[in-house]
């Protein structure tokens, strides 16, 4: 009987990282031991942690290698930790490694850190945390199954190619999408419609969009518009990290939910204490509670640094609801 295989997750396994007499201004990289994990066979995996201070002058780099011979498709979470073992800055990668090929990316700014000096790596003593999540593949479904999966894939990508030739090429267009920097951009009603809600409404009574087949769009430029279309046709959003903001109050007015999620997708994937008040005052705007939640935790856990900033103050002046949240939720978790 012909079999396939299909992947799952299994429980992470970490490694904590000191480095003494650690030096931000150093143009050296720095390596760990070497350290173990076992994948969902039982098979010993070992790894090693590199930080790369040499190839981005502006950043410091975190780097993860499999020392095992074979390949190895994992995602793994870089976390510093602070004076009190907390994560003070994380990020998190998917990596497909071979051999020894470190894998990574830029885990702080150097600046940042040197900046922080005091509560990242007081008396040169920097800690980090890997966590890794291995990808094992176990016997589960049968191959005529994975075929049909396959060929259920491949037609997803060819509606999508038709559906963007068909815009890309303006054909059997019946409305059009003004934007407030005066640019038109031709699309389907029945496409909009279908994706969307609110132009689902606009189209099936008597409004003045459905009527005169124009629809204004007045508070997002065109930049905005074309790409809230591309997804709508595509599923696609290839500039979500330069607009991200934009996208997600677009995506919010026009009730794409598929968009709105690949954006607090991307609020969380990089979410600091640098940017925690600004994207609470966005996560608030726009109810997207489960974020909430762990933006609301990060600023609590780090309190002391959050109200000697300059954005604890923009909170205190313009958003004292949220501030008031803020205050709640410490009390009530202690």
């Amino acid at each position: 009987m012909d079999w396939c295989d299909t992947e799952i997750i299994i429980t992470p396994f970490s490694f904590k990282w000191t480095i003494k007499g650690f030096n931000p201004y150093s143009r050296h990289n720095l390596k760990s031991g070497a350290f173990v994990g076992n994948d969902a066979n039982g098979k010993e995996i070992k790894w090693i942690l590199e930080l790369d201070l040499n190839s981005n002058p502006d950043s410091i780099l975190a780097c993860v290698g499999l020392m095992n011979h074979g390949a190895c498709d994992s995602f793994v979470i870089f976390s510093i930790l602070d004076t009190e073992g907390r994560k003070a800055v994380s990020i998190k990668k998917d990596i497909e490694v071979y051999d020894y090929s470190p894998y990574g990316d830029n885990l702080i700014r150097r600046d940042v850190i040197i900046a922080k000096s005091d509560k990242l790596y007081p008396k040169n003593v920097l800690t980090i945390l890997c966590e890794i999540h291995v990808k094992s593949r176990v016997v589960t479904t049968m191959k005529s199954q994975c075929l049909s999966d396959k060929m259920a894939q491949e037609t997803k990508s060819t509606l999508r190619d038709d559906l963007h030739n068909l815009i890309e090429k303006k054909k059997f267009c019946d409305v059009i999408i003004k934007t407030k920097d005066d640019k038109e951009f031709q699309a389907h009603k029945i496409v909009l419609a279908a994706r969307s809600e609110v132009f689902a409404a606009m189209f099936e009574h008597k409004m003045k969009e459905n009527e005169d087949n124009c629809v204004n769009i007045e508070d997002f430029d065109s930049d905005v518009c074309e790409e809230m279309l591309r997804y709508i046709y595509t599923g696609k959003v290839p500039k979500l990290d330069e607009m991200w903001d934009e996208l997600l109050a677009v995506a919010d007015k026009y009730d794409l939910n598929g968009l709105k999620t690949i954006c607090e997708q991307k609020l969380t994937s990089d979410l600091s204490m640098e940017n925690a008040a600004k994207k609470l005052v966005l996560i608030d705007r726009y109810g997207l509670e489960k974020l909430k939640d762990q933006t609301i935790q990060l600023l609590n856990e780090n309190a002391k640094e959050f109200i000697k900033s300059a954005e604890f103050e923009e909170v205190y002046r313009n958003y004292p609801n949220l501030l008031k949240e803020l205050y709640i939720s410490a009390v009530t978790k202690k």
